[in-house]
């Protein structure tokens, strides 16, 4: 199932972000940063839910978010805000906003990352289905067509990369429920890439699977150093992966 979001934030980088997070995971996400359009698009696609993000600079925002609960076209679709935490008037902000019938918040800095904190409360305000997103980096193109085929008839959304450096370039853009790291590629190897994967705060949480033909006490350890939950030697039944998977993420 598809669903569509509709995003504002006049925040460019945090806009394309949330797109590209939600996109991941299957749905189909409209980003505007003009408040009028927020109404123009909601009547127009009838999203799921909206997503309106606080701005430092003006209150805008709120406007939008009280507009959208006063349309009586698109009020009762599901409204979520996105407020900073260190704000100073947070509180009248949030009392304001739950006296016109806003649904939930979210509120930065993000505890975890940030896509587990909206998906979170996009099925709260609704029955709203969301896909796991799995990351799989391996430099072998027949093991990342057949690890990337069996597990999307599994039902998990995959995106893949054939090197270190665009498997960390791509974790921190899609914000993966899990990652799957080959070790021997080009550009960097898979430990340096979880390395740095683990500097980058919102990350840190994110399990990774090493995969990998040689497994021995030394590669275990380094392995952990590095920041991997668990290890998986190649080659593997995709049913015993399934089962890894399923136990560290869930369906």
């Amino acid at each position: 199932m598809v669903n569509t979001i509709i995003i504002y934030s006049k925040d460019n980088s945090e806009r394309l972000q949330y797109i590209s997070v939600l996109r991941a995971r299957g749905h189909d996400v409209i980003g505007v940063s003009d408040g009028f359009d927020v109404l123009i698009k909601s009547r127009k696609y009838s999203p799921q839910v909206i997503i309106v993000c606080s701005s430092r600079n003006d209150n805008e925002y709120l406007e939008v978010a009280k507009s959208i609960k006063a349309n009586d076209k698109i009020n009762t679709i599901p409204t979520i805000l996105v407020l900073d935490n260190e704000d100073s008037n947070v509180s009248e902000t949030v009392q304001e906003a739950i006296k016109n019938s806003i649904d939930a918040f979210i509120f930065r800095p993000f505890d975890n990352n940030f896509a587990n904190c909206i998906i979170s409360d996009l099925q709260r305000a609704k029955d709203f289905p969301t896909r796991k997103c799995i990351l799989i980096a391996d430099d072998e193109r027949v093991v990342l067509d057949a690890l990337s085929f069996g597990l999307q008839k599994e039902g998990y959304v995959v995106f893949t990369a054939d090197d270190g450096r665009e498997a960390f370039e791509k974790a921190k853009s899609l914000i993966p429920d899990l990652i799957i790291m080959d070790y021997n590629m080009p550009q960097c190897n898979g430990l340096y890439s979880v390395r740095r994967i683990r500097e980058v705060s919102y990350l840190k949480s994110i399990p990774v699977i090493g995969h990998t033909a040689l497994v021995n006490p030394d590669i275990i350890a380094k392995s952990i150093n590095a920041g991997c939950s668990t290890i998986i030697k190649k080659p593997t039944a995709l049913k015993e992966i399934c089962s890894k998977i399923k136990a560290i993420i869930g369906e």
